[in-house]
């Protein structure tokens, strides 16, 4: 390989598992790209080296063409489901890098079914809902059974200070399989009270028109209870939410989800 090409086939990738190695990166990035250019899967294995600053979180991953290294900007927002807790990736180039020191031709295209059943997610994209007002001590699963009980979800994260047992900066992203079920959190969610927290729900571009749900019951109503009962229960504001609510199933849910995460 040549060396004045190297800072254009290097990506830097931030957010890094805290107690990852440069063994498992190594695994995990040739994992993910040699299945996401399947079928045009190169011979040999993607990596080249990698350098790893475990005390900032980032690590230098070099690979053994400029095209590719383009490619691989499509890995942005990859969700790692390491050991030591999920983490989602920051990918980017170097400081270093200049583009016009070197030729280069067609990226080669990558499965971005692949990609997305890993867990890439758009930034911008229309399905993307922010959930925010979070308590921070707020397990996953506590949240992902709460935002579940709209529809089956198609990723979620919650971000968190670092890695597995710290504590949730207060927000974090999730998607769903249908626009219905992410028009029903986005309504039933917004507003909803937990504990001393206020969620602010929405989604993440502002670009998707959500079908406002018309004035009706609060939520205490539609769920059959008074929460200003339950002893040091704050009360819960009137909230709307969707008529998927008429189901008993996901009536006792909600109502067991918020009295146990107030």
């Amino acid at each position: 390989m040549s060396a004045h090409t190297r800072h254009a086939r290097r990506l830097y990738a931030g957010g890094i598992p805290t107690s990852v190695t440069e063994g498992e990166i190594r695994i995990f990035f040739n994992e993910v790209i040699s299945r996401a250019l399947a079928p045009n899967r190169m011979d040999g294995q993607p990596v080249l080296g990698v350098y790893l600053n475990l005390e900032k979180c980032y690590a230098f991953i070099e690979l053994p063409s400029v095209e590719l290294t383009t490619a691989c900007m499509q890995l942005d927002g990859l969700r790692w489901e390491h050991y030591s807790g999920p983490c989602v990736l920051r990918i980017r180039r170097p400081n270093d890098y200049r583009p016009e020191l070197v030729a280069a031709g067609p990226p080669p295209q990558l499965d971005m079914d692949y990609l997305t059943r890993m867990g890439v997610s758009s930034p911008d994209g229309p399905g993307k809902i922010f959930v925010g007002g979070l308590p921070y001590n707020l397990p996953d699963e506590d949240l992902k059974e709460l935002l579940g009980a709209f529809g089956q979800l198609k990723s979620f994260h919650q971000v968190r200070e670092g890695g597995i047992g710290s504590l949730s900066k207060g927000y974090g992203f999730c998607e769903y399989f249908t626009k219905e079920a992410s028009d029903n959190a986005v309504n039933g969610l917004n507003g909803l009270q937990l504990g001393d927290k206020t969620l602010t729900v929405r989604y993440a571009t502002g670009s998707t028109n959500v079908p406002m749900i018309p004035p009706g019951q609060s939520l205490a109503a539609q769920l059959g209870v008074n929460f200003n009962s339950v002893p040091s229960a704050p009360a819960v504001p009137a909230i709307t939410y969707p008529s998927l609510l008429a189901s008993t199933p996901t009536r006792v849910r909600l109502f067991s989800l918020v009295i146990r995460l107030i």
